[in-house]
């Protein structure tokens, strides 16, 4: 009888748990839910600008896409075939990178205004994130919203 009351006991509380922490993990609004789909759509179209812009750089520079891939593949990831890269090649594509490190900390800070300007804090945004990838009925609104 003991054991069995301990099981009961032991039931009850894993239930009491679950219930507690199904009340604990944080819901998102309606009004939120639609600013993070308004966030995530203004963080694409910038990024898409900023694609662009990286592109141009790179092509500026006199280097065919495709041979830039390659090259910066192949710095993120030495043990890939090597990329017989020129002495010219190598100053050039330094050069490219420098630039575009320059340039992401402004794509950064686009995106991050962008998002606070449409009424969300950046910790609330990566929240609403970290909520999404784990709530399957937060995703369906989610991806209703983003077709619309």
């Amino acid at each position: 009888m003991k054991n069995i009351n301990k099981t009961v006991k032991s039931i009850f509380v894993l239930f009491l748990f679950a219930t507690l922490s199904s009340y604990a993990q944080e819901k998102v609004s309606d009004t939120e839910l639609n600013q993070f789909v308004a966030s995530i759509k203004a963080v694409q179209e910038i990024n898409q600008s900023a694609q662009k812009d990286m592109i141009a750089l790179v092509e500026q520079s006199g280097f065919e896409l495709v041979r830039f891939n390659e090259l910066f593949e192949y710095s993120q990831n030495p043990s890939l075939p090597a990329t017989n890269a020129t002495e010219e090649e190598t100053k050039k594509f330094d050069g490219v990178i420098a630039r575009m490190e320059v340039m992401q900390p402004v794509f950064q800070k686009q995106m991050e205004d962008a998002v606070t300007k449409l009424g969300i804090t950046i910790d609330r945004f990566e929240e609403i994130g970290n909520i999404l990838e784990g709530d399957i009925e937060l995703q369906e609104r989610f991806q209703a919203l983003m077709i619309e």
